[in-house]
């Protein structure tokens, strides 16, 4: 078989291959963040704070030792700003992308905030009232649903 011909059948099957590859739905890195005030106690992702906590202040960022590990953080703090309890683990990502989720909340907290999505990146960033976090996670579904669908 000649140099042109096995080139031409290269180059095709590598066509072929593009052009039925599916597109693999984004993933959400705040669809399991739980954040909630009631009755004094915060749950602020994966910690409870009770007694004295005013706040609660989450945050999920790239490792920069490690492209597909996020740090995710969680503190709970008083009027003061003073830390009470914290905590910060690594989680694996699937498919590494940037990420940062910076959030704040706190007793009597007004929702001013900024929710993005795309195909290599996913931001939160503000305050967020606790009542409205299930919005915020709301607002960022619909823009993955929005890429998505422009991809599928």
């Amino acid at each position: 078989m000649s140099q042109l011909a096995r080139l031409l059948i290269a180059f095709l099957a590598a066509f072929c291959y593009v052009t039925t590859a599916k597109y693999v739905p984004g993933i959400s890195y705040i669809d399991d963040v739980q954040l909630s005030y009631n009755n004094g106690t915060w749950q602020c992702d994966r910690i409870t704070c009770k007694a004295r906590a005013h706040g609660c202040k989450i945050t999920i960022r790239n490792n920069p030792n490690n492209e597909s590990e996020l740090i995710r953080s969680s503190a709970c703090y008083t009027k003061e700003g003073v830390s009470m309890r914290q905590l910060s683990q690594t989680q694996r990502m699937l498919k590494p992308k940037t990420v940062n989720i910076d959030v704040d909340s706190y007793v009597g907290a007004q929702s001013v905030y900024t929710s993005a999505y795309s195909l290599s990146w996913q931001e939160v960033k503000g305050t967020i009232a606790a009542e409205d976090w299930p919005n915020a996670q709301k607002d960022t579904r619909a823009s993955m649903k929005a890429v998505d669908e422009s991809h599928g």
